[in-house]
């Protein structure tokens, strides 16, 4: 699954990296409602440009921490620090043997690796007045050092953050009540998230919606001692 996930983020990152070298009309948009998933070229879109088989960005949601845009950089930032240096970065980051280091190659590895200042970084956000790609308080989390703030900025929202550690709908999926419960996560938690993807089937969260469900029903029963069924048996 890892590999899948890799595969689905490389494919986002590089249809944004290509789109560098083309001059592509910016969209307007109101940058008060943008956010990190926002792009100023539409026919570069990671949904424009993943297999059809794979899922898409959508099958990004239920393994990615961040949303997909966290993962891909705009031509007006890589403007910074020029394209050559950038698809040197993009060319030794993994990405094209299809195993990518994801915790350092996204936008947040891309300001740390080129050493890129809030003013530069706000500057390039804000060269389209009416389309940014951030919103300040999202740039101000880029630059906090701050986990949880940065989760709570540029997480999956399909994901449950709890200080900063971010847990996915696959790895809910793939761990119990119990499990769950060790790492902070409450029944309330779980059943707003199976609330939201209830009502966001069109994503293909059928199957995990199913799995959380039974989780919820199974949540207040008491945990089987092993030990004790062993001796019984």
């Amino acid at each position: 699954m890892k590999k899948f996930i890799c595969m689905l983020i490389s494919i986002l990152m590089l249809s944004v990296s290509f789109a560098a070298c083309q001059d592509n009309a910016e969209k307007s948009k109101d940058p008060a409602e943008s956010t990190a998933q926002t792009t100023a070229e539409p026919e570069t879109t990671a949904a424009q440009t993943e297999p059809a088989e794979t899922g898409g960005v959508d099958a990004m949601y239920v393994y990615a921490e961040y949303e997909p845009g966290f993962y891909g950089i705009e031509r007006r930032f890589t403007r910074i620090i020029g394209q050559e240096a950038y698809e040197a970065w993009v060319e030794q980051s993994g990405y094209f043997e299809g195993n990518p280091d994801l915790d350092e190659y996204n936008v947040l590895g891309f300001i740390k690796y080129f050493n890129i200042s809030k003013e530069d970084f706000k500057a390039a956000n804000r060269s389209s007045a009416d389309n940014w790609v951030f919103s300040d308080e999202q740039i101000e989390a880029l630059y906090s050092d701050d986990k949880d703030f940065l989760a709570r900025m540029h997480m999956n929202p399909r994901a449950i953050n709890i200080n900063g550690e971010i847990y996915t709908p696959k790895w809910l999926m793939e761990h119990s009540p119990a499990e769950m419960k060790a790492v902070g996560i409450t029944k309330e938690m779980l059943q707003e998230k199976y609330t939201q993807w209830v009502e966001e089937f069109d994503w293909g969260g059928m199957e995990i919606s199913q799995n959380i469900k039974e989780k919820l029903d199974a949540w207040d029963a008491p945990v089987q001692d092993s030990a004790a069924d062993e001796i019984q048996g």
